[in-house]
């Protein structure tokens, strides 16, 4: 942790908040050595890292699954539909567009993990006779239901206050995740981001950093993130439109933006009081945004599991209901989505659906 964020994590404790650590999958140069590119730790959240210190599915999944011989990957191919047998009951064949080529795999299972648009937008394009509304669609369920958090960004910009870190993506705030005594209801959790992009400090500065770049702007401010249960709704879902596209449908103004903006309230209060504590933050000026529809990295939720097939689109193996050999091992499976990054629990379950698989080999 590095001195800035180490200080702030303390006056945070001291106010009563029982900040605690984010767990990071992050290995450091004094891990391992042989790594000629620098590491750029400020552009770990939401970018690919070529120094692959980043510890993401490349790094740790699809290149140590490469080395085994019977695994094969195809790049530049765009999987665009499932085709079945006439039962309609197995997938044979899995219908692929590779630069411009369309290929044909037999298959005797399918995993996928697109993402919960995208995997539920290949169920959709794979309808047939057997499956008129897509494939699993029998109760006109699959892309329902989409979640993807109601996230935002707050900045606390701080004229007084010099912030040097390089990656302040240090701690984690849930006192709220339930509610408190002025608002008994889910809040959901606060925790500091890595940094934001140059630009978005030079698009509505403070008028006290008028004139200033973005670098010096940066290194006044406090970027914080925030996350809020989204409430599953049909009414928020993936659909296919006539000519093919994917048409994404998301009423957040109907969703749980009350909580959302009673967390705001809390990390503003949470500040004032750090402000008691370290006078150098007494003058906080608050900007920041909120993510809308654009804001998918969260996505889950289109293909709930269940044990009921006429109120869900997988069984709890996340296997579809009606189709024997396909699994979707990404977040399509969530009946809800909580107020945390869904990564883990998307990992936990495909190691989970990974044992089933095994057993049934």
């Amino acid at each position: 942790v590095e001195p800035f964020t180490k200080e702030l994590f303390d006056n945070v404790k001291k106010t009563g908040v029982k900040a605690y650590p984010i767990p990071l999958a992050v290995k450091l140069t004094e891990d391992d050595n042989t790594k000629d590119a620098p590491i750029v730790l400020g552009n770990f959240d939401g970018f690919p890292d070529p120094t692959e210190s980043k510890s993401d599915a490349h790094v740790l999944g699809i290149r140590p699954a490469l080395k085994n011989s019977n695994v094969q990957l195809i790049t530049n191919a765009f999987a665009y539909k499932l085709e079945t047998n006439k039962a309609g009951n197995e997938v044979t064949t899995v219908c692929v567009e590779k630069n411009g080529e369309k290929i044909n795999y037999d298959c005797s299972m399918v995993i996928i993990a697109a993402g919960a648009i995208n995997s539920a937008v290949l169920l959709l394009r794979s309808a047939s006779i057997t499956h008129p509304a897509g494939l699993g669609n029998h109760n006109g369920l699959v892309g329902k239901n989409y979640m993807a958090h109601i996230n935002g960004c707050m900045i606390a910009f701080t004229p007084d206050k010099f912030n040097d870190a390089a990656f302040q993506k240090y701690f984690c705030i849930g006192d709220y995740y339930w509610g408190d005594d002025a608002y008994p209801h889910p809040m959901g959790e606060i925790q500091l981001m890595g940094k934001n992009d140059p630009a978005t400090y030079t698009w509505n500065p403070p008028a006290v950093f008028e004139g200033k770049d973005a670098g010096y702007i940066a290194q006044h401010a406090i970027d914080f993130w925030l996350s809020t249960e989204d409430v599953p709704q049909q009414s928020n879902n993936v659909q296919i439109t006539k000519d093919g596209r994917i048409k994404l449908t998301y009423h957040r103004e109907a969703n749980n933006v009350q909580s959302f903006e009673q967390l705001k309230l809390r990390l503003k209060k949470i500040m004032n009081d750090v402000g008691n504590v370290d006078r150098r933050l007494e003058q906080i000026i608050w900007g920041g945004y909120d993510l809308g529809i654009s804001g998918v990295s969260h996505q889950c939720g289109t293909l709930c599991f269940g044990n009921n097939s006429a109120t869900s689109v997988l069984d709890v193996n996340c296997r579809l209901h009606h189709v024997q050999n396909v699994f979707v091992a990404d977040a399509s499976f969530f009946p809800s989505c909580g107020a945390y990054n869904p990564s883990l629990t998307i990992a936990a379950n495909a190691f989970r659906i990974a044992e089933f698989i095994k057993s049934i080999l």
